[in-house]
């Protein structure tokens, strides 16, 4: 009960009213106070990201309740916008206001969906002109698509597991695909060895077997070769390695003997080489 002519803070309920006159006159009036809807604030849609580490997921809120209008927080400040989208795994939490002030809380959690992974394989080293297969796999349960980048040197570029012969050392990137447009990619580093053997000897006697000091390799361009003499005299150039030799000097054969051969030359991956060694003239 109260006798002032105005009254604060009352909770829901029914109240009566009475006015007396000076004169004796008395009024009543009777009046009521209803509470509101309680407040709440749910998700109206939920939606997780589609790939690991993606942001397409997103977050519709519903409020209901309270007196609207209402306004929403998600701690980057207010609006009047209840759909939350490009989000990525996490927890949110929300605040929704209704036109009186009343707030109310929600937390919402995004969850990732599993990696898929794709592994190409081990490092492999070949010799020029060789070969070796790729073997990729993928944690993935289904494949929309596979690609392998650069495609030089690949039997396919669309399978898991091409043969791989590349002319030089070449890094491969797998890129897998899933159902859900999910990537992974991995990649695998083919080395080419550039190795090759030089003869250690030759017969210079017209039989049709090894008559010249001659090197047969097919990743040598701009090729020079020297030889000189056991007292260091150079007897012979020559730019084709492949004729290579004969043993001869002047138009005259040289006599059995130790020589020494010194060759320069630049390899198809444009790799300077120079290699030196001896060669034994024998007849």
């Amino acid at each position: 009960m109260s006798t002032l002519d105005s009254i604060y803070n009352l909770t829901p309920g029914i109240y009566t009213v009475t006015v007396e006159e000076t004169g004796g006159c008395i009024e009543y009036w009777e009046f009521e106070i209803i509470e509101p809807p309680l407040l709440t604030l749910d998700t109206f849609e939920v939606k997780n990201p589609t790939c690991f580490g993606g942001s397409d997921g997103y977050i519709y809120l519903n409020g209901e309740g309270g007196i609207p209008p209402y306004i929403f927080n998600d701690d980057s400040g207010w609006g009047p916008d209840s759909n939350y989208v490009d989000l990525s795994a996490d927890v949110y939490n929300f605040t929704i206001q209704d036109g009186y002030g009343c707030q109310k809380m929600y937390e919402v959690t995004l969850i990732d969906p599993e990696e898929i992974l794709v592994d190409a394989g081990l490092n492999a080293t070949i010799e020029f002109g060789g070969f070796t297969s790729l073997n990729a796999s993928s944690s993935a349960s289904a494949l929309l698509s596979v690609t392998w980048t650069p495609e030089d040197g690949l039997s396919c570029i669309d399978c898991l597991d091409p043969v791989a012969s590349p002319e030089f050392t070449t890094t491969y990137i797998v890129t897998i695909m899933d159902e859900d447009s999910c990537i992974a990619y991995d990649d695998i580093v083919v080395t080419v060895e550039l190795n090759f053997v030089v003869p250690n000897a030759f017969t210079p006697n017209n039989d049709g077997l090894n008559d010249a000091f001659s090197i047969h390799v097919d990743f040598l361009l701009d090729s020079y070769l020297e030889i000189y003499d056991r007292w260091g005299e150079l007897i012979y150039t020559t730019t084709d390695i492949e004729q290579g030799w004969n043993g001869m000097h002047d138009d005259k054969p040289e006599e059995i003997n130790t020589y020494i051969y010194n060759l320069k030359a630049t390899t198809v991956n444009g790799t300077e080489i120079q290699k030196t060694g001896t060669v034994i003239l024998l007849r």
